[in-house]
């Protein structure tokens, strides 16, 4: 087998064609570093202020009025004790497309709400009392009216719907 001829201690140095490779790598080094600690910190704050806005939405779902009211209407929300996200969810369930709500007003005295609406016509508003009377514990027809103002003819409606 033929000799390398490999001399290991002939103590010269290789030339480097980088000098300065040492000093690049490690300025590389300190710079993922301070871009490492800057993400963290953006992310701490970030999380900071998802905490804060989940705390916000927590409070908002304890007075169990929608997101889109103002501050004022939701303590009245709160403080009335109705039960605002059932009965709406159940008002949701039982509303077909052909049924219009233009307004509600509660009464929690009584735990009833009285309904305005319109519907597409007769036989859609006594569906939708049907299926009303399944959510709630009571629904009575307070006045029906055809209006044939406008086009199409729709039935108007008010009615009172008792949630206790």
């Amino acid at each position: 087998m033929p000799e390398l001829g490999l001399d290991f201690a002939s103590g010269q140095r290789l030339a480097v064609r980088w000098p300065n490779a040492g000093r690049m790598v490690l300025l590389c080094g300190v710079a993922a570093m301070v871009f490492s600690a800057w993400d963290a910190q953006r992310q701490i704050k970030t999380n900071s202020s998802l905490a804060a806005a989940r705390s916000r939405l927590q409070a908002e779902r304890r007075t169990n009025a929608p997101r889109y009211l103002s501050d004022g209407v939701k303590a009245a929300f709160s403080a009335s004790r109705t039960p605002w996200g059932a009965i709406l969810s159940r008002l949701e369930s039982a509303k077909s497309q052909d049924i219009a709500l233009v307004s509600l007003k509660a009464d929690a005295a009584r735990g009833a709400i009285r309904i305005s609406g319109q519907a597409k016509d007769f036989a859609a508003l006594n569906r939708f009392v049907s299926s009303l009377s399944k959510e709630f514990s009571s629904v009575s027809l307070v006045t029906e009216k055809l209006t044939e103002s406008g086009l199409p003819v729709v039935v108007a409606f008010e009615m009172d719907v008792g949630w206790q």
